[in-house]
């Protein structure tokens, strides 16, 4: 922790908090979203937050923004319509 005036701020790693949040995305969305995807999702959510100054909350606000974008596009593949091509 660094001391900043009367209050302790903690020192955040967000890149290693990132990676733990893909991790743990991929494996709740395995055999739903790609892994890939997964990743794309999780760097595009947390670029909303890139330049913050405080970036404590960065990690948690991209898991969850990350888990409704992905729960979105699997809804959405669920919905898709199917084209049956019958035998000629």
């Amino acid at each position: 922790m660094i001391e900043a005036g009367r209050r302790a701020v903690p020192i955040v790693d967000v890149e290693a908090a990132l990676a733990d949040v893909t991790k743990r995305l991929t494996k709740r969305f395995e055999g739903e979203v790609p892994p890939d995807i997964v990743a794309a999702t999780v760097r595009r959510c947390a670029s909303r937050w890139a330049g913050a100054r405080v970036v404590e909350f960065v990690p948690l606000l991209t898991e969850r923004h990350s888990i409704e974008q992905l729960r979105v596009s699997t809804a959405e593949a669920d919905r898709a319509p199917v084209t049956v091509v019958a035998n000629a």
